[in-house]
């Protein structure tokens, strides 16, 4: 009798060991699952900084902060109570490159540190010997076996287009900077040629802008003073534009503060194109007081902006038409106000990541933008 209840109590036991294995094993899998696209995902915005825009850009250190970002976002998740963690060698655990079509289509992982875009994390984590459960049953179960997922995440900037969706605003303001020609130089020749000044940038720390070189050129432009006559304000190299909701002050000042919503592109049905084919904006280049004030409430802060190309009269004496063909964005260094309601802008460029990009189908490399991304778990 002792001997079979002894036998009954072990079978028992048993089932019972294996069913709170099982759901250690389901609950460490989400656990673990979690650190792993987390790690990923915060790796791959580290493809996708400010410093990549530098004049001979140090990928080798960009690509170790991202292992080093990698490793400290999993140590801060926790699988069955045990930190993950990841081997930050360049072997290690956290591996960067690029997806490129093989022969037949199929995209393979190519690893290298020249402008990588992908992140490939391989999160793992082994039952440790702090539950007694997997003590009592290890061999049985394989508590102490190895639980492993690839999460891999990507940095893209082939972007097509801008759409906002509920409670996600585009992060853009109602501006276009001049881009640039002869007779006035700009977005092109001071900033991505890098003939603009580099006197100052944004401490992310101290969250203040330091008098100290970045690396990263300025450009302030300008709108026109309020008694300007509409042949003055074609030099204007600062506009406030309509992208559809039109140009009152307060609807002006409503996006400067929370981007564009799809109310703000219902002209467009929700879904900006920025597909590298100019576009024409209604603009008007004198700044009320309210823009301003907003603008001066974002300093520091990354905004996308259009860049125009020319500026030509309306029948309106207040207003030009925009032509623009390119998104960029632009980190706000100081607001000026200049005397007669004239305003200065002074910018340096940016990097953002947003979840309202909309990534090429097509994967058109001409769509690259160096300056709007989004990042997400491609697999």
């Amino acid at each position: 009798m002792v001997p079979a209840l002894a036998f009954a109590l072990v079978v028992v036991g048993s089932a019972i060991a294996l069913t709170f294995d099982r759901l250690w094993q389901d609950a460490a899998a989400v656990e673990l699952r979690t650190a792993g696209e987390a790690a990923a995902l915060a790796a791959a915005c580290q493809l996708a900084s400010d410093d990549t825009l530098k004049k001979d850009a140090d990928w080798a250190g960009i690509c170790q902060s991202a292992r080093d970002v990698a490793v400290e976002i999993a140590d801060q998740n926790f699988v069955g109570g045990v930190p993950v963690r990841l081997d930050v060698a360049k072997d290690g655990d956290v591996r960067l490159g690029q997806m490129i079509p093989n022969s037949i289509g199929e995209d393979v992982f190519v690893e290298t540190e020249d402008h990588p875009r992908t992140v490939v994390v391989r999160a793992w984590q082994g039952r440790g010997s702090r539950n007694p459960v997997g003590l009592l049953v290890r061999d049985l179960t394989g508590a102490g076996r190895l639980m492993e997922f690839l999460m891999v995440a990507t940095a893209e900037n082939r972007i097509e287009a801008l759409r906002p969706y509920e409670g996600v605003n585009v992060p853009a303001l109602p501006i276009a900077i001049c881009a640039g020609n002869v007779a006035m130089p700009g977005w092109s020749a001071l900033i991505e040629k890098q003939l603009g000044p580099d006197t100052c940038g944004w401490n992310a720390e101290l969250k203040e802008v330091e008098q100290t070189a970045d690396g990263l050129p300025e450009m302030t432009a300008f709108s026109v003073p309020q008694q300007a006559d509409q042949k003055q304000q074609l030099l204007a190299t600062l506009h406030l534009i309509d992208i559809g909701a039109g140009l009152s002050d307060h609807v002006l000042a409503e996006q400067c503060r929370n981007g564009w919503s799809q109310d703000d592109l219902a002209k467009w049905d929700g879904e900006l194109p920025c597909d590298g084919r100019s576009r024409a904006f209604t603009s008007k280049p004198k700044i009320p007081a309210v823009v301003r004030s907003e603008l001066s409430q974002l300093i520091g802060e990354v905004r996308i902006c259009w860049l125009f190309e020319t500026a030509l009269p309306t029948a309106n004496s207040d207003q030009c038409q925009l032509s623009c063909a390119r998104l960029v964005a632009v980190r706000i260094l100081d607001v000026q106000s200049l005397p007669d309601g004239m305003f200065g802008l002074q910018v340096q460029p940016a990097v953002i990541t947003t979840r309202t990009a909309v990534v090429s189908r097509s994967g058109d490399d001409s769509l690259a933008n160096p300056y709007v991304y989004k990042v997400y778990l491609s697999h």
